[in-house]
């Protein structure tokens, strides 16, 4: 059951705080400075276009500090104590807090022994709020009765006769400090949780960027591992049950695979990889570990640094207590603390071999951390040759990601560092051949046929780089500046130079606009009919050229523009429009919007795209990226 308390820092009161800081052994110059913290505050209201007169604060603890939670401790303390202190030989109470977060956890062989315990315990916690004047939100309880995970009979309905829960149902999950603890223990509400705090941090990702343009690859990565990998992790050490085959209660396959499937949504944000790209090689091209190591690394670390503890022994004996031997080695967490003692054990080790005089436990720590992440880059090597062994058999024609010598390894990243975003995304769009040619599209019933323009085999990242008749000419340019015709090379090397020859030849309209920074770059070089690169600015004068006109209505102007681009004159005009050709990859690929904000231009809202499919303009919405679904 969780309690709820009323304004908990507003509530405390200042002389009764300080009197059980003077029990509590504190000298007497640090009870003057405390009592000078929670003194003499004053403070000011401040509105849009009004600031009041500074008034007086005299009441609580102030919010904001990092003392604050500490002398709520010391206040609150007896709440712990009275449920301590309540005994029952059918029920044990467990009780745990955080700051004005506390929590009565009831073990019984019944639960309506728990809930009659629980409510016994409630009474003698309220004797002590109504002492020190501390009022609690009994509607605001959260109360759940646990079940085994095989458990098949009806959930327990009932509720503790406190008053203020009448009415209430015991509840399927509760959040204790920001996991969500579900009734059966599988874990599945914290992940999907977690799937959604995820999606939503990276839609406001996603706003800074698209697929070329925007920060690199290499800072959206750091973006990645620095705030949306945080919220995978947090508190795995409890929840994460993985791994070991021998560990009873795991996290289920299809929860496991949901957080597999979190990260490679991120990664192809990050990486702009197209959808369908295997799920191995992401990982591999961004340098960043799969998931589930990741985690099984984390909770590793933060068991080991909690084996020292007095909380550790403490929670040890409680799970000892009434088992077996044989029962208490099965038990999950005390099975994932062997590896946690292993860890420490190779820490201390290392730090003994450094030849330090003094180990510190930070530099324990420290070692920890870097074993850990070793033990990871082990674990991720071996995954990643065995995806090439069992990938080789089945593809006669292998990436080249999969063909990469090196393997995994921060050489992946390197790869990837000074490239624009356009860059960056057409090259592993190359090195995955998950991209907008052919022979993918048609492959997802994107394009009719496989085979490339030249008709003489199918339309493939190594078909455009090595064999296809008609970029000959532009493939000597590519290979002068290489030095080699190696296909595997020039994606690994030289990437810039590989992804610049890319974006301006494989004429694929996402990278239209990207063209004018390739060292490629000319019109003469382009084997399409899509428009020049600088189509927007032509378009943006033809609209200036007609406001400057006063005889030209806006609706006049919207017929007049959109005819003047669906049907070009034969003679070229002072700014040239310029239709795009049918082409399945333009349909494929993302439009050309050309975002149109004048206000004397109502028939042109919302943003409208020209979609060379049908050669029409159409009303168009910037397409949003999926959500990620719960399982």
């Amino acid at each position: 059951m969780g309690l709820d308390i009323t304004g908990a820092y507003d509530r405390v009161e200042r002389v009764k705080l300080m009197k059980i800081l003077q029990e509590a052994g504190l000298p007497e110059w640090m009870l003057s400075f405390i009592w000078s913290f929670l003194t003499d505050r004053s403070t000011d209201m401040k509105l849009p276009g009004f600031t009041s007169s500074s008034f007086w604060v005299n009441m609580g603890i102030p919010q904001g500090s990092p003392l604050s939670p500490l002398l709520f401790l010391f206040f609150s303390m007896p709440i712990v104590g009275a449920a301590c202190e309540y005994t029952n030989p059918k029920v044990k109470i467990y009780p745990f807090a955080y700051v004005d977060d506390t929590y009565l956890l009831a073990v019984s062989d019944d639960y309506e022994d728990n809930c009659k315990a629980l409510k016994e315990c409630h009474e003698r916690i309220m004797v002590w709020a109504d002492s020190v004047g501390v009022s609690f939100s009994p509607h605001k309880y959260h109360v759940m009765h646990f079940h085994p995970p095989r458990h098949r009979a009806d959930a327990f309905k009932q509720m503790p006769k406190i008053p203020g829960l009448e009415g209430k149902k015991p509840e399927s999950s509760m959040r204790i400090l920001g996991v969500e603890v579900d009734h059966r223990l599988n874990w599945r509400e914290h992940v999907a949780e977690v799937g959604a705090k995820v999606n939503d941090k990276m839609n406001d990702i996603a706003r800074i960027c698209n697929t070329t343009a925007g920060p690199d690859m290499l800072a959206l990565r750091q973006l990645y591992i620095t705030t949306v990998r945080p919220i995978i992790s947090h508190g795995c050490g409890a929840w994460f049950i993985y791994g070991n085959k021998k560990v009873k209660w795991q996290i289920s396959k299809d929860v496991a695979n949901y957080l597999v499937t979190i990260q490679n949504q991120c990664l192809k944000i990050v990486t702009g990889a197209l959808a369908g790209t295997a799920g191995r090689i992401l990982p591999k091209e961004a340098y960043v570990e799969d998931v589930l190591i990741f985690l099984e690394r984390v909770a590793t670390v933060q068991r080991a640094r909690a084996l020292d503890t007095p909380d550790h022994e403490r929670l040890r004996r409680i799970r000892r207590h009434g088992k077996k031997p044989a029962e208490f080695d099965h038990h999950p967490y005390h099975a994932l603390d062997h590896a946690a003692i292993s860890l420490l054990e190779r820490a201390n080790e290392s730090c003994r071999d450094s030849k330090v005089c003094n180990i510190s436990p930070s530099m324990v720590r420290k070692a920890m951390k870097k074993i850990a992440k070793q033990d990871s880059e082990q674990m991720s090597c071996r995954i990643w040759n065995r995806y090439c062994e069992e990938r080789d058999p089945r593809h006669w024609h292998r990436s080249a990601a999969v063909m990469d010598k090196a393997g995994w390894g921060p050489h992946n990243l390197k790869r990837y560092r000074g490239l624009s975003r356009a860059q960056s995304t057409i090259l592993i769009q190359c090195r995955t051949e998950f991209i907008a040619l052919n022979s993918h599209l048609h492959s997802i019933t994107r394009c009719d046929t496989s085979l490339c323009d030249c008709e003489a085999a199918d339309e493939t990242v190594f078909h455009m780089f090595i064999q296809c008749e008609l970029l000959a000419t532009a493939r000597r340019e590519l290979y002068t500046v290489l030095g080699h015709q190696d296909f595997y090379r020039m994606l690994s090397e030289k990437p810039e130079i590989a992804a610049d020859w890319a974006i301006t030849h494989f004429d694929i309209p996402q990278f239209e606009y990207a063209k004018q920074d390739s060292r490629f770059n000319s019109v003469e070089s382009s084997t399409s009919a899509s428009p020049p690169l600088n189509v927007l600015d032509e378009l943006k004068a033809v609209i200036q050229l007609c406001l400057s006109s006063t005889c030209v209505s806006p609706t006049a102007l919207s017929c007049d523009l959109i005819q003047s681009i669906t049907n070009p004159p034969s003679q070229p005009r002072s700014a040239n429009i310029h239709s795009f050709s049918p082409n399945a990859k333009t349909f494929f690929s993302q439009f050309a919007f050309f975002l149109l904000f004048s206000p004397s231009l109502p028939l042109l809202h919302p943003a409208i795209a020209l979609d060379s499919h049908d050669r029409t303009f159409t009303p168009s919405i910037q397409p949003t990226r999926p959500r990620i679904s719960t399982p």
